[in-house]
């Protein structure tokens, strides 16, 4: 719960002391929060945990189940692994509401993967913390049945940051204020129309 030699864990603005690995901890609060959304009622979660992240620490469990890694290879795959632990159990607290059909997941990564602790991020040049595609382009996953994006197909077409926040207010059905950048994603991933080319420019700013 520490970050730069200091204690970076907050309840909203308030310093808090807690008891456990923080991915579990952001997942039991994720799911607290959407078994008590009301019912018939809109939500929204936004979830941003901050696993896999230095500092690379892992819970002693997970590191068991990857005997055949060493290192910081092995603590992050165990890392990796809590997060899909707390991923797994944020999605079965949405099943488990009566609105499951009708809730948007969207899952994505915020950069591309380290090479020294075993990601890949091939075909693609390059990795986190570098301009080229392979620290700027991501994998992502979407699922809401009732919207008509279900599993079992693959989305090649190129989206940003900036155009999740059109596509979420489109799925509502609620006005997209005129000021926004990107657009709504919802028709292309549908096949109903296509992405339009836009210049994409990224920038590097650490180290």
């Amino acid at each position: 719960h520490e970050r730069d030699g200091e204690r970076d864990w907050h309840d909203d603005d308030r310093p808090l002391r807690a008891e456990g690995y923080a991915t579990d901890l952001l997942g039991a609060e994720a799911v607290r929060f959407i078994a008590s959304a009301p019912a018939g009622q809109p939500w929204l979660l936004y979830l941003p945990f901050n696993a896999p992240h230095s500092p690379l620490q892992a819970k002693p469990a997970d590191l068991a189940r990857y005997p055949q890694l060493e290192g910081e290879r092995r603590t992050y795959a165990a890392m990796v692994d809590a997060l899909d632990q707390a991923v797994g159990r944020v999605l079965a607290a949405v099943e488990a509401r009566p609105d499951a059909a009708d809730t948007l997941v969207l899952f994505c990564s915020d950069n591309g993967g380290i090479p020294r602790v075993g990601s890949s991020n091939a075909p693609w040049r390059g990795a986190k913390l570098t301009v080229y595609e392979g620290g700027t382009r991501v994998a992502a996953a979407i699922r809401w049945p009732a919207g008509g994006l279900t599993g079992g197909r693959r989305f090649d077409g190129r989206i940003g940051y900036i155009d999740v926040l059109p596509t979420v207010l489109a799925a509502a059905g609620l006005p997209r204020p005129a000021n926004l950048d990107g657009l709504d994603f919802l028709p292309a991933l549908r096949g109903a129309a296509a992405l339009p080319e836009r210049p994409w420019f990224t920038y590097l700013h650490q180290n």
